[in-house]
């Protein structure tokens, strides 16, 4: 009684057993599976050299890219000859295969080894099995002894290469283990094992045997040896380098290097990379070991510089007096007692003289707070709602508790000498046209049209307060400060030029977009622009010792 699982692999095991008594696996060469080392997958090959792990079974004779012959003819066997429903699981377990005949045909033309036996019919020149008893006869029906009960009897199985390859693949395993006696084994085995170790050496005896090895293998000394250095180039009698150069390190290393894909035997460590790499033995070489050296011995090989004297003059206050404002938003009023124009305005009150001509306002200043913005040039008030009029130059500061100190908009610097930064604007306002100011492109945020807007870019978005220029927060520092306003710049065309929206560069007049290069005045840009130099960095511009 048996499953059909179990029956069919009754059946393989019998054939295998018949194959193997006839010496049915012949000379011929035979396809196993493999596993292949690099790949992990599951190969096919004849060659018995191969040294991946081969895979074997024990059941599972279904697996796939197995003989479809074999799996034919088992199956054949198992529904025709050892079905029984009247058994529990449907199917009768084969004990022999004493009513199979194995035939042997002798002639292999692959082999080139022919005998007088004729090619039969059926099989040509293959061994074959035939499931007829030697008889003739089958059971009656009963399935005494297990044996097969056929109506007909099947096909012979032809033992072709794929089937004799499917067949190699099964081995039947051991289920059974050998106990032993521990206690008599202890009585006839010596349990006792002994280890012969080395002598341990020193780290300093290693030491000493790494520089006796080098000394033995590194070989002659390019200076002194023969096709060594040809060339004397300081004059002192000993030789730099050779006067062919390609043509001397070749020579030189055909002579003395050693080359390990020749012979191993011969030769002293290899002089170049280069040679070292070809011979198959990169990171030998005696240049590659110096490259590692050097960082060890830099401060031997380091030449320390002669600190130069400073011996640039001191900038001297040409004037001692000076007027000084002290606090934000005190003022200097400038009036023409003779009439009421100062020049700034000009004849045409619609199209003043600041408008058309433009205007730059600079002047020394010296911020004493971090915290306080104001006015530090105004004519007008171009921000006010009600008839907004001329121009203001201003500073104003931030705090980072306004700010999310995590979000990636802000520059890299931002807040990390102080908790405050400060700025500088100009702001303008056109008749007829809008408000325009100083601010220029970042990374984070592109400038943005306050004409167009209606409104200044710090006033759009707290962010863009890094858009205009920053002054560095230094209650000690003098900046000399300049505010122009030039007419003459096309700044609403230059909006055009999307691919520069966020150069600062650009905005501030100093790159060409048709060129893609800096210039002194591109005439595109912003017409509102701040900048500022530092009174040290002005005296270190002018060779002033500082």
């Amino acid at each position: 009684m048996a499953t059909k699982k179990q029956a069919s692999e009754r059946v393989i095991d019998l054939i295998l057993d018949l194959v193997i008594k006839n010496e049915g696996l012949d000379t011929r060469p035979i396809p196993n599976r493999f596993i292949d080392n690099n790949t992990g997958q599951v190969v096919v090959t004849t060659d018995s050299s191969d040294t991946s792990d081969s895979i074997v079974y024990s059941a599972d004779y279904r697996q796939t890219g197995f003989s479809s012959d074999l799996i034919q003819k088992v199956d054949a066997i198992v529904e025709g000859c050892l079905r029984d429903d009247a058994q529990d699981g449907g199917y009768i377990l084969l004990q022999n295969n004493s009513q199979w005949y194995f035939n042997r045909n002798d002639r292999n033309p692959e082999s080139e080894v022919f005998s007088e036996t004729l090619p039969d019919g059926t099989y040509e020149y293959d061994s074959w099995i035939s499931f007829t008893p030697s008889d003739g006869t089958f059971d009656d029906g009963s399935h005494s002894n297990g044996s097969m009960s056929c109506e007909a009897p099947p096909d012979g199985l032809r033992l072709t290469t794929d089937v004799l390859g499917a067949l190699t693949q099964f081995i039947p395993f051991n289920q059974q283990q050998t106990i032993v006696d521990t206690n008599l084994a202890k009585e006839v085995l010596d349990t006792n094992i002994y280890e012969l170790l080395p002598g341990q050496i020193t780290r300093q005896q290693r030491i000493a045997k790494l520089f006796s090895e080098f000394e033995d293998l590194i070989g002659p000394n390019p200076t002194n040896s023969d096709y060594g250095f040809d060339f004397d180039g300081d004059g002192d009698s000993i030789g730099d380098t050779w006067d062919d150069l390609l043509g001397g390190q070749s020579l030189w290393h055909q002579t003395y290097g050693i080359k390990p894909d020749v012979n191993p035997n011969q030769g002293n460590i290899i002089r170049l990379e280069t040679d070292a790499e070809i011979h198959g033995v990169p990171g030998q070489s005696l240049q590659s070991m110096r490259n590692i050296i050097d960082d060890y011995l830099r401060d031997v090989d380091y030449q320390y510089q002669t600190q130069f004297e400073d011996d640039r003059p001191e900038q001297e206050v040409g004037e001692q007096g000076y007027l000084q404002i002290r606090h934000m938003n005190q003022s200097i009023i400038v009036r023409n007692e003779e009439d009421k124009d100062l020049g700034i305005v000009g004849e045409n009150v619609v199209s003043p003289n600041w408008l058309t001509r433009g205007f730059s306002i600079a002047m020394w200043v010296r911020f004493l707070t971090k915290t306080k913005g104001g006015t530090l040039f105004n004519f007008g008030n171009p921000i006010r709602n009600i008839n907004p009029y001329g121009f203001r130059f201003e500073t104003f500061t931030v705090n980072q508790d306004e700010y999310d100190l995590t979000q990636s908009s802000l520059p890299a610097d931002a807040f990390v000498n102080d908790s405050y930064e400060r700025f500088l604007r100009l702001v303008v306002y056109e008749p007829g046209v809008g408000m325009r100011d100083s601010h220029f492109g970042t990374e984070a945020y592109s400038r943005i049209d306050t004409v167009g807007t209606g409104e200044l870019a710090f006033e759009t978005q707290i962010e863009m307060a890094f858009n205009y220029t920053r002054v560095p927060i230094n209650f000690k520092e003098w900046y000399y400060v300049v505010a122009t306003y030039n007419p003459n710049i096309n700044e609403d065309e230059s909006f055009d030029n999307t691919e520069y929206s966020n150069s600062s560069m650009f905005w501030q007049n100093h790159i060409n977009p048709q060129t893609d290069t800096t210039t002194s005045n591109s005439l595109l840009g912003a017409k509102c622009k701040v900048e500022f130099i530092s009174k040290s960095d002005l005296a270190r511009a002018r060779s002033f010792k500082v």
